[in-house]
């Protein structure tokens, strides 16, 4: 996936996966003075952000929407199952066998099958940036809104508050 910048990085279990704008560059990091570069996957189109938990990558792929590859052979990372969405898929959060999407709609989905992500709930939240803090999903929005949900029920956010931010700016961070 030569000639795309990187931006985005996971990481888990010694390997680091980082997001180019077309797929994924897995590496082995797990002595970090003699990195190795491992394989590479190309989505087809432009990924945006990746998460890693487990032997998984969970990919926001643009108007490819939510991608989970399987990254338990890093050399050789392949497709399981995804989902698309109607929202260009931008951020992507995980959190157990969760994912959180923001793809203009902010989509919970049901990880447990990974061949076949099962989206659980779609909350209109006007979603361009994600980060989970504890039991909490912070988003902002493409508008001027912070929102924050309660994720104790991992399957279906429920928001519980609300801030107009005059000119956000780009992303959200949170600390937990």
């Amino acid at each position: 996936v030569a000639g795309y910048y990187h931006s985005r990085i996971a990481t888990a279990e010694g390997k680091a996966c980082i997001r180019t704008g077309g797929g994924l560059i897995s590496y082995d990091v797990s002595e970090p003075t003699v990195m190795r570069r491992l394989g590479t996957l190309s989505t087809g189109y432009a990924t945006a952000d990746v998460a890693v938990a487990g032997s998984h990558a969970i990919v926001a792929d643009g108007f490819n929407g939510l991608q989970v590859l399987d990254v338990s052979q890093p050399a050789n990372p392949r497709r399981l199952g995804g989902f698309k969405t109607t929202g260009y898929a931008r951020r992507v959060e995980v959190l157990g066998k969760h994912a959180y999407l923001a793809a203009g709609d902010l989509m919970t989905f049901d990880l447990s099958q990974p061949a076949n992500p099962r989206r659980t709930s779609s909350i209109d939240a006007d979603a361009k940036d994600i980060v989970i803090a504890g039991k909490a999903l912070c988003v902002v929005g493409y508008g001027s809104d912070l929102q924050v949900f309660d994720i104790s029920n991992p399957a279906v956010p429920r928001r519980v508050g609300r801030h107009e931010v005059r000119y956000p700016d780009k992303w959200v961070a949170a600390s937990s």
